[in-house]
């Protein structure tokens, strides 16, 4: 969700530069544009295999 700054305006006015992991902006027609995290939870699958 980070990206290179140099690469200008990405969508409406915001530019892209460094985040922490999982953060990103989340932008829609009628909410604008909003800083929101994102989590990745392991299936019960992926963590028996260990």
């Amino acid at each position: 969700m980070s990206g290179n700054k140099d690469e200008g305006v990405v969508l409406g006015n915001i530019k892209a530069h460094a985040l922490p992991p999982g953060r990103g902006y989340f932008i829609d027609r009628r909410g604008g544009t909003r800083l929101v995290q994102t989590a990745h939870l392991e299936t019960a699958e992926r963590q028996a295999d260990g």
